[in-house]
Order: C-alpha cells, then sequence, then structure tokens
C-alpha cells in the first residue's frame, strides 16, 4: 500500500509534539545526538603504520630482509641493479610504504610456512624490492619492468600487492591476518551489489501491495503487463529511475581486499558478520580508496 498523508518525516517540532508530557525522552534523545561526531580527514593514509610497532624497527627489518633478498636473488652486486635497489628503497621510504611491504611480506612468510602455493601478480611485479622479498616471483630487471608503474613520488594513491591464493588456503590466510592485526583493526572489504529490474519490480511491487501474481507477471513481461494499472506504471517508472541511479541492494565480500588500519577499523565504517565469519566493511573499494 502506499504511504497514508500522516507517514511522512515530521519536523522537530512536530515529533516533539508527539512526546507532550515525556519531555525528558526528547532531551535524552538531542544530548545524544549532541554528542554524536564523525569526521574523517581525507588525503591521510588510515593504514596500519608499523609492524613491530616502531618506524626505526620496521625500517631496520624492511631494510635487512630487502638486502638478504637482494643477495639470494642477484647475487654479486653491479651497478645498475644498485641503483635501481637503492632508488626504490628510497622512494618506499619517502612515500612511507615500509609497513605494507612488511605486512604483505609477513603474510607471505605464513603461507611458506604452511605450504600454500601463491602467486604475486600485477604491478606489484614491477617492484624489485618485491621480488627480493619473496613477495613475487617475477624479476622486473630480465623483464625491464618500471616500478614508477606500481609506485612513485607523484603517486597520490596507495598501491596494492595483488596475491592469489587457492581457495582451500584463503581462508585460513585471512584468518592469519585477523589474528595477527586484529579484529578491531582488520576486516575484509565491502562490494555493493546494486538492484537489477526484475528485483526492483519485484521489491517496489510489494510496497505498493500487489498480488504476487501481478508482480510475478510484471516482471516476466513489463511492456505489457505495465500497461494495465496506474500502480503497475508507478512500480515501472521508480523502477527506471532507481536502477538508472545504480540503487544498492546488499554488502557483499569484495574478492581479496582486506583492510588493516591504524585506528581501529570502527573509527571509519561499520562492519558486519556474513556467514563467512569475517567482519566485512560497508564501504567498498572506491571508498576505501578516497579515505
Amino acid at each position: 500500500l502506499q504511504a497514508q498523508p500522516n507517514e511522512y518525516l515530521r519536523t522537530p517540532q512536530e515529533a516533539k509534539a508527539l512526546y507532550q508530557g515525556a519531555e525528558s525522552l526528547v532531551k535524552n534523545a538531542e544530548k545524544l545526538l549532541d554528542e554524536c561526531h564523525f569526521e574523517i580527514r581525507l588525503g591521510v593514509s588510515k593504514n596500519k603504520k608499523t609492524l613491530l610497532g616502531s618506524v626505526i624497527e620496521d625500517w631496520h627489518f624492511f631494510e635487512s630482509e630487502a638486502k638478504k633478498g637482494f643477495r639470494n636473488r642477484y647475487g654479486k652486486k653491479n651497478p645498475v641493479l644498485t641503483e635501481r635497489f637503492e632508488r626504490e628503497m628510497e622512494i618506499i621510504r619517502q612515500k612511507d610504504f615500509t609497513s605494507y611491504y612488511l605486512i604483505t611480506h609477513d603474510m607471505i612468510q605464513f603461507a611458506r610456512s604452511k605450504g600454500f602455493p601463491h602467486v604475486g601478480r600485477g604491478s606489484g611485479a614491477n617492484s624489485m624490492i618485491a621480488y627480493c622479498m619473496g613477495i613475487t616471483n617475477v624479476d622486473p630487471i630480465a623483464l625491464d619492468l618500471y616500478f614508477e608503474r606500481f609506485l612513485n613520488p607523484s603517486r597520490s594513491s596507495p598501491p596494492d600487492f595483488d596475491i592469489d591464493f587457492s581457495w582451500q588456503n584463503r581462508d585460513e590466510v585471512i584468518q592469519y591476518m585477523f589474528d595477527k592485526h586484529g579484529t578491531r583493526h582488520t576486516s575484509l572489504l565491502g562490494t555493493h551489489t546494486t538492484m537489477k529490474a526484475r528485483m526492483m519490480i519485484r521489491e517496489l511491487g510489494k510496497v505498493f501491495g500487489l498480488p504476487k501474481e501481478e508482480i510475478d507477471k510484471l516482471a516476466e513481461n513489463s511492456a505489457y503487463y505495465g500497461q494495465k494499472d496506474p500502480y503497475l506504471q508507478k512500480v515501472l517508472h521508480y523502477t527506471r529511475h532507481m536502477v538508472a541511479k545504480e540503487f544498492p541492494a546488499n554488502i557483499s565480500i569484495h574478492a581479496g581486499g582486506i583492510l588493516i588500519t591504524e585506528r581501529p577499523i570502527y573509527a571509519y565504517t561499520a562492519t558486519e558478520i556474513p556467514p563467512k565469519g569475517f567482519p566485512v566493511s560497508h564501504f567498498e573499494m572506491h571508498n576505501a580508496e578516497d579515505i
């Protein structure tokens, strides 16, 4: 059924009038609203800042692991390799992505300890340091890959490593990440599924109180049945509008994104626990990048 004339969002004055004799409830609600404050500074990284608890400790460990990996991968130094290695290290330091490399490296070490096969791919394979640390297994020098495609001083958005695991091992790797970094600071990345025409017709049909038979017919043949009734016309009108606006249907789980934050994750987003059992953020990839 359609909304009745008295079913609308009331003004504060109208709402207060409904609580005459119980003004304390209104005052408590107003006090609670006044105490609520939410602010996000954009352009400032919210990612976890250290793996070991100290920026200095992180850098020393990162430098040690990178140099050890350099010796394992390339053996003796030469000027070309050394220049590339030092340039990448300096850019990583400048952009403050030491912890990001270390967190990924730590995850890879866990996977190796369990014998889980994995593949590092995407633009992260352009990094010699990632190759030296075993995050990827593609030699960017041999393939003449440019590190700047992955990370450069002018890049404002953070890069990301794409690491593929078998579906048989994924949940154990994810569980390790939650155990390592804590559920207060970790969540899976959400994604938003949007309403399609048939789904929207069915939902709006229920809103307008249409019989199931009519809803089924309209969903199957909207061009024909939409001519018959003004309510059906309204359903189709709102369906076209809401589908065009990509109206969200529900929250799902991104194929592989994990958020690990310095402050508790709920400082930025609400989370929910789907049947899979891991907290999922309410925002999706593009929101996460912007924030």
